[in-house]
């Protein structure tokens, strides 16, 4: 286990999943986000085999080999990660 700024968490204590439309991500002991796949344009536009292909790090971070996008947890649950749809 590590501690990401407040967040204890190991592979287990995260969850991920997809909707239509949007990444759904869960901490343990943290409020559920639902962000828009839109602020993703990899994760957008990757197929749903893509998508539930992803590893949880224990740097906190979710990568996803098939499509090069690694997003950090932290930077989700502290807003920092808005909108990038310009990548």
């Amino acid at each position: 286990m590590k501690k990401v700024n407040g967040l204890l968490f190991d592979r287990s204590s995260v969850v991920v999943y997809f909707s239509d439309e949007c990444l759904h991500v869960q901490a343990k002991g943290e409020a559920l986000l639902n962000i828009p796949l839109k602020n993703f344009p990899r994760l957008e536009r990757a197929t749903a085999k893509q998508r539930d292909n992803f590893t949880l790090s224990y740097g906190g971070g979710i990568h996803w080999e098939d499509i090069d996008e690694d997003i950090n947890i932290e930077a989700l649950y502290a807003g920092a990660i808005r909108d990038m749809t310009n990548r």
